[in-house]
Order: C-alpha cells, then structure tokens, then sequence
C-alpha cells in the first residue's frame, strides 16, 4: 500500500462541508481549524511511518478555509475515503480524533445524499 500527503485544500474542503452540513453547533472556526491541523498531522503520521520519514505537517490556518472548495455530498464522501486511505499506515489511526471525525464527516455526507430523507427507512 502506497500513501501521500493529500493536499490543505483537499482537507480544507472536507471541513467546508463539514460546517455547512454538520448539525454541531459548538463546533466553531477555531475548532474547524484545530481539526484541520490534527487531520493534516494524522496524513504525516502516516505517511511517515510508511516510508520512515520525519516530515513535519504543515499547519491551517482561517484562509485556508475560506479557499476551500464545495463538494457535494460525493464528492466529500470519496475526498474523506482518500484521506483515510492516506492516514490508516500508522498502528494507533483507528484510535485517533482525525478517524472519529472522519466517520462523521462521512455519515453526514450520506445524509446529505439526494433522495436519502425521502428513501422507505424499512424494507417491506
């Protein structure tokens, strides 16, 4: 398995969508960018331990954000599989904030979907 360090706008679009879809109200810009970097070091981590680098992560800031892309529901579901993809080489990933957010992200990106509030809950 290969890994990469994805890009601050692939990280920053995904907390883009994030903000805007996300029910959370006490998550707030700060925390949005805390959670960039702490996503961002979670890529290094991996990618590090993959190739037994000592890179240091670059770090967010509020531009960042406010450069993002907008994805659709999709696209942030494939853009936050890529990062996980990217991030999972390190043994201690699963345990990390950055993979519980991730999980979120992604929940909320398939709410999101079109079609899937108005889709039958049970299957009769």
């Amino acid at each position: 398995m290969s890994a990469f360090i994805v890009t601050k706008k692939h990280i920053a679009s995904i907390m883009k969508f994030h903000l805007k879809h996300t029910y959370n109200q006490n998550f707030n810009y700060n925390d949005a960018v805390e959670m960039c970097n702490e996503l961002m070091k979670e890529n290094y981590n991996s990618v590090n331990y993959r190739y037994v680098l000592n890179d240091t992560p670059t770090t967010f800031n509020f531009i960042d954000l406010d450069n993002a892309k907008e994805l659709t529901p999709v696209e942030t579901i494939k853009a936050v599989d890529c990062l996980n993809y990217q991030s999972c080489e390190h043994p201690t990933w699963e345990k990390s904030k950055a993979y519980k957010f991730l999980k979120e992200v992604k929940y909320s990106a398939i709410n999101n979907l079109p079609g899937y509030n108005e889709a039958e809950w049970g299957v009769n």
